[in-house]
């Protein structure tokens, strides 16, 4: 075959003979099953496209007329995009493509916006729980000084005296004693040399006797 044939040919012969010379018939049948369950994984549309249009270079069989290469190529599109690409109906696998590519951008800005959106939600949701937290913490912290503080107010000073029984300072009712029924002093000291009740006041016995 001269120059001047070899450039007049039509690619599609030089093709066939490229394939016929090149390609066993084994390898050929391997391609097409390739072709027809080619499918696009998640938003990879480069790496899709760019397989289909090799793969169907080399199988030309599968992919004529132009309408069912087309149909080939949108089967093969993930499917949030592949009904918008089928309802518009387009006439050529460059429309075909043009449109997927179109739809496949905005499916990823889509995805890119909601994570972005998610991350803020996060930093939010962080920053709301950590100023929980620090409400609980502070909470806590005014609690124990509560309770610190009432404690030491409810506990009996020893330079304190009580105004009562003129005794030191104490918790809960002050105490008679058993011999005279008075406040004021310890039954030892007590200067009454008769007993008396503490529960009536009278002399002569005791409470456990009235």
């Amino acid at each position: 075959m001269g120059i001047e044939t070899a450039n007049n040919t039509p690619w599609s012969e030089v093709r066939k003979w490229m394939t016929e010379e090149f390609c066993p018939r084994s390898v050929i049948q391997r391609m097409e099953q390739e072709l027809y369950n080619l499918r696009m994984k998640g938003i990879d549309i480069d790496g899709y496209t760019n397989r289909f249009h090799e793969l169907a270079l080399l199988c030309p069989r599968i992919v004529e007329p132009e309408a069912v290469k087309v149909e080939q190529y949108i089967r093969g599109l993930t499917k949030s995009i592949r009904g918008d690409v089928t309802s518009s109906h387009p006439a050529t696998i460059n429309g075909a493509v043009r449109l997927a590519y179109q739809l496949a951008g905005q499916l990823i800005q889509d995805k890119a916006n909601e994570a972005i959106e998610g991350e803020k939600r996060k930093g939010e949701s962080d920053r709301g729980g950590r100023g929980d937290n620090r409400r609980e913490h502070n909470h806590r912290q005014n609690q124990r000084r509560g309770n610190a503080g009432a404690m030491t107010n409810a506990a009996p000073n020893n330079n304190e005296t009580c105004q009562k029984c003129k005794n030191k300072r104490h918790a809960g009712d002050c105490w008679k004693y058993t011999k005279c029924g008075k406040f004021g002093h310890k039954t030892e000291r007590c200067r009454t040399s008769e007993m008396s009740c503490y529960n009536c006041n009278e002399k002569g016995h005791r409470k456990r006797d009235c």
